[in-house]
């Protein structure tokens, strides 16, 4: 999360593209209109425009699998990071440009900012709305799909199941000191920013843990892929991360094994949001409908390994003993709180490990 960053282009922006919340439209749809009228009238606009920050296999699986239910909607799926994606919808929005129908992102800050300026409508879609509360816009702005913890992997060639950390105080024993541990950068990572600062707000961890844990030398990394290849090739034995990443590396037969401690986890989430300006609104409702579904989130809990809101979803990869998300302590934190505090939390982390 680039907040700092966001913001100055935020301001650069607003101006005469800018619009109030109050009078943002998300096209014509009426409210009460019967699902059998909204696909007809999707299918009559015939495409819709993605703008998603999930990894391709994931977002592609997910839109094929709705062009097959409807293959006369065609997807069109732009793809950037989070920051870059932000950057391109903000200035096209300025300049009154809207090509936008349905936004993913993993930044509650861009999301305050997209309500803020109109850029993004109210909109919970039907089969989301038994999803868990904390896994849905307070608002209204759309609802979460992605729910991205982090955990302790470690390398079983390295550790033995005896000596594996149970516990996040198990991090600070002795014999791990010495740049035998590696973390995310949390100013780097949105999903990694949300985890630890949800951990700093936990009574059973606090700020006073990364404070303890930087006594332990470890080594902090920008990049989740080079953590993940350091852990599976030896070079450390083992790494706090975000989860997903080391269950892929385990079912490719990596000497790999995953630990949610039981003081709980961290963790962050994705948000999807239906555009003011929606140019195909109708395909928009029906798309996000869709992706909030069993169907449209089991694309992506089986192609990007992660766990999703949407309730029932098995765990993948299957077969390795991989735990429900409900087994899970979800540590709490107030979306707005966690956002405010991004200045303070990174320069204080820099402080620490820097």
């Amino acid at each position: 999360m680039l907040k700092s960053v966001v913001a100055g282009v935020v301001a650069g922006c607003l101006g005469a593209g800018a619009v109030s919340l109050a009078h943002a439209q998300a096209g014509s749809v009426p409210d009460d209109i019967s699902q059998e009228e909204l696909i007809a009238k999707a299918k009559e606009e015939g495409r819709l425009t993605w703008y998603v920050s999930v990894p391709t296999p994931g977002s592609q699986a997910a839109a094929e699998a709705f062009m097959e239910l409807y293959p006369e909607i065609q997807v069109d799926i732009q793809r950037l990071g989070g920051f870059g994606l932000w950057e391109r919808l903000s200035s096209e929005f300025a300049a009154n440009v809207h090509n936008v129908d349905v936004y993913s992102q993993a930044d509650f800050g861009v999301r305050n900012d997209a309500a803020e300026r109109g850029i993004i409508a109210p909109y919970i879609p039907p089969n989301a709305r038994d999803y868990d509360p904390q896994f849905l816009d307070p608002d209204g702005f759309g609802f979460a799909t992605r729910i991205v913890p982090s955990a302790i992997a470690y390398n079983t060639d390295l550790v033995s199941e005896e000596d594996a950390p149970k516990t996040w105080n198990d991090l600070l024993d002795p014999m791990w000191a010495g740049q035998k541990i590696g973390i995310s950068d949390p100013r780097a990572s949105g999903f990694t920013y949300a985890a630890f600062w949800k951990m700093t707000k936990s009574p059973a961890i606090g700020e006073e843990y990364f404070e303890k844990l930087k006594e332990q030398d470890p080594l902090v990394y920008e990049d989740s892929g080079q953590q993940i290849n350091s852990l599976v090739s030896g070079e450390i034995p083992i790494v706090v991360l975000l989860d997903y990443r080391p269950w892929e590396f385990m079912e490719a037969g990596a000497p790999v094994k995953v630990v949610y401690p039981e003081e709980g986890v961290g963790w962050g989430m994705d948000y999807t949001h239906l555009a003011a300006q929606a140019p195909h609104p109708y395909a928009a409702r029906l798309f996000m409908d869709f992706y909030a579904s069993e169907e449209g989130t089991r694309a992506v809990a089986e192609n990007l390994r992660t766990y999703v809101a949407m309730p029932g979803i098995g765990t993948y990869p299957e077969g390795y003993g991989r735990p429900a998300l409900e087994e899970l302590n979800l540590l709490p934190g107030d979306l707005q709180e966690q956002t405010a505090d991004y200045d303070r939390f990174t320069e204080w982390f820099a402080s620490i490990f820097d």
